[in-house]
């Protein structure tokens, strides 16, 4: 399984166009193939601050997501919104069942930074 983050911080201005856009984008990725979650969280400490929770079955269909137009359009408007650095992080994990729970057992971290 794979999980991204994508940490987010725009300006006030943008903040009803980012949900919108958001809300379109997120419904895309739940009918990609492959997809098992993708949320977009809001910091409650932090306003403006959001990240992007997303959970896929394989590595290709996480590829073939990012690779769709629907995906590269939101990310180029997003990176007009954007205030500062967005920190992207993919995490490989293996899950394995051991008595009745299933466990991480291997997590590798990748980071991509994105410059606004």
């Amino acid at each position: 399984m794979f999980i991204v983050t994508c940490d987010i911080q725009f300006k006030d201005q943008y903040k009803e166009e980012l949900l919108t856009l958001s809300r379109a984008l997120i419904a895309h990725a739940k009918k990609s193939h492959g997809c098992l979650s993708f949320q977009l969280l809001e910091d409650q400490e932090h306003p403006g601050n959001y990240v992007f929770l997303e959970r896929w079955s394989k590595r290709r269909d996480l590829i073939a997501y990012i690779e769709s137009d629907e995906c590269q359009v939101f990310m180029q408007r997003l990176s007009e919104m954007m205030i500062a650095n967005t920190i992207i992080e993919l995490h490989s994990i293996e899950l394995t069942e051991e008595n009745g729970f299933e466990k991480a057992s291997e997590s590798v971290a990748e980071s991509i930074v994105a410059s606004p």
